[in-house]
């Protein structure tokens, strides 16, 4: 009920406020589970994404720091909102379980590929937990690039990139090696939307 409203709301307000552009929405798989890897630029990026994604995988969990679940109050919004709260330092059982649970339920996960706003898109230091949630989970990535300020009447551009297998990686043991050089691979595909013209 509380997503469902919340989409309702922010439907309004992109549709209102902002020019919404997508592009490779074909590129979004319908069924199974999948992790969407995006840069991330403003507090407006999770909401985005849910609500784009809202016809074809609802809900999205959102992997979101643990400091915004302190507040008792935001924090029961968020966890309605299907957020899953992380310690971006490392990767707690905790959140690992819940992630799993998601994705072996055929669920969609969205996490941010450099775990914090970044507000000047720079190709550099992916967390390698985006590598190892997929690569444990055994499902795609969905690479997205989002190109936005926000303001009043601006236009939002979103770019969803093709499914990657990572299929160089299953199998192999996921040490920091492993797993950094698959998160860069990520990266990199989200580099290459980011290089596209609109």
């Amino acid at each position: 009920m509380v997503y469902g409203f919340a989409y309702g709301v922010f439907w309004l307000y992109y549709h209102i406020f902002n020019r919404v552009r997508v592009e490779g929405f074909d590129n979004i798989p319908k069924t199974g589970g999948v992790v969407f890897c995006s840069n991330h630029i403003s507090y407006h990026d999770p909401i985005l994404l849910c609500y784009l994604l809202w016809k074809k995988r609802k809900p999205v969990h959102m992997v979101a720091k643990q400091e915004l679940f302190k507040n008792k109050f935001f924090g029961w919004i968020l966890r309605k909102l299907h957020a899953i709260p992380v310690n971006r330092e490392k990767v707690e059982m905790s959140t690992f379980k819940s992630v799993m649970k998601v994705l072996s339920d055929g669920g969609a996960l969205g996490i941010f590929a450099q775990g914090t706003r970044i507000k000047e898109f720079e190709a550099k230091d992916a967390k390698a937990g985006v590598a190892l949630f997929a690569l444990k989970g055994g499902v795609p990535v969905v690479p997205v690039y989002i190109d936005a300020t926000y303001k009043l009447f601006s236009r939002v551009t979103v770019r969803f990139g093709e499914p990657m297998e990572l299929a160089e990686y299953r199998g192999a043991k996921l040490k920091t090696e492993v797993l950094s050089e698959a998160a860069d691979g990520i990266m990199a595909a989200i580099t290459t939307l980011a290089g596209e013209k609109a």
